[in-house]
Order: C-alpha cells, then structure tokens, then sequence
C-alpha cells in the first residue's frame, strides 16, 4: 500500500514539475515578410538581381539572334543551288550546317550556366539578408525571454496575440523606422523560412526558339 501512495506522490511531482516548465515557456510570432518589405537591403537586392538578369538575357539573346541569321543564311544558301553548282554549294551547305548545329548545342550550354548564375546571383544576394534577418530574431526573442519564436507569414497559425508580435522589435533591431512604408511589391521577397524570392516580373533568358529546327544536310548526289 505503501508503495503505492508513493507512485501516486511521485506522479503529483512530475506533473507539477512539468506543469511549471510549460508555464515558463513563452511564445512569440513575427511576420518575415512584412519585415522583408521595408529592408533597403532587399531592394538594394532586388535590383542587382534584375540587372544582372538583364545581362544573362541579353546575352542569350545574342545568342539567338547568331542563331537565326546563320538559319536565314543556310537558308538562302539552298535556294541559291542549282544543277551548275550544286557540288560547291552543297560543301558550303554541309559546313554551314555543321556550324548551325555547333551553335545550337553551345546556346543550350550557356542556357543551363545562365540559370545555374542566376540562382547562384540569387543565393548570394538574399542569403545575407536572410541571416540578418534571423540573427535579429534571435536577439530580441532572447532579450524578452521567449523561447519560441512563430512567423506567421509561413502560415498555419490560427490564432496568435498581438502582445507576442515581436515583428516591431525586431524592425527596431534592425534600424528599420516604425513608420517606413514598404519599398518592395507585396510578395517579392517570400516569407521567413525561405530565402527571399526573385522578383516574379524577372524571367528566365529566353531559349533558342522553338520553331525553328535545325538544317538538314544536304547529301550529295554519286
């Protein structure tokens, strides 16, 4: 019997224990993206980024437009033969389409090394905004005593109190205004989990164009 008052204490202990721990704890949310909105640092990003997308996609599209010209020129070429020079023009053809087909798989190169930059540009752009944005986070819930930090713009929180936003704190930790306005569209950079997005008005350089297929050889006649 007596044993068994004393599992009953030892569970009223480590319940009570347990009890005290829970209230200690205290929880806290922020919304990244609205922090992320008024950042010079992420416009300052933003725009790098667009510039050097502007790069990549000129380049590309010099790319294709080499591409194109030497088309109109094979093309030009074929009309051009006739029974008196077919065999000259076919040599000239079957070099002109060997330099087509060179071109062709060198553009495909560069598409996928431009994207590679692109994502690395974007890495190296916004990952240091992102930590800042952590490192900050971390100080303000430290210095206030909680131990659990939310961010509502990653979603799934129905329910949260406004007493424990520490969004404002941690815009004043990071020499952000309290009345500064947002200098990034709604959006542009995505939320707290993730590094902050590319602006969605970027695209990607543009491919070789699709309609337009590479020349056949032509054989030539025994």
């Amino acid at each position: 019997m007596k044993n068994i008052y004393k599992l009953i204490l030892f569970a009223v202990v480590l319940l009570a224990t347990q009890a005290g721990l829970y209230a200690q704890q205290k929880y806290g949310h922020v919304n990244t993206t609205e922090i992320f909105q008024v950042m010079p640092d992420v416009k300052a990003a933003n725009d790098g980024y667009q510039a050097y997308a502007k790069v990549k996609q000129s380049e590309m599209e010099q790319m294709n437009a080499e591409y194109l010209k030497k088309m109109t020129e094979y093309q030009d070429k074929q009309k051009s033969r006739s029974e008196s020079n077919k065999i000259t023009v076919d040599a000239e053809l079957q070099a002109m389409a060997s330099s087509i087909t060179d071109l062709q798989q060198r553009i495909q190169a560069a598409q996928q090394r431009s994207q590679q930059d692109m994502q690395n540009k974007e890495e190296e752009l916004y990952s240091p905004i992102q930590r800042k944005v952590d490192n900050a986070i971390k100080i303000v819930a430290k210095e206030k005593g909680y131990t659990y930090i939310f961010d509502v713009a990653a979603g799934g929180l129905k329910y949260y109190a406004e007493a424990d936003d520490l969004t404002p704190a941690v815009r004043l930790n990071l020499g952000i205004s309290p009345d500064a306005k947002p200098i990034t569209p709604a959006g542009s950079p995505d939320g707290a989990t993730n590094v902050p997005a590319s602006p969605a008005s970027t695209t990607a350089p543009a491919t070789t164009p699709k309609t337009t297929t590479p020349p056949a050889t032509t054989k030539k006649k025994k």
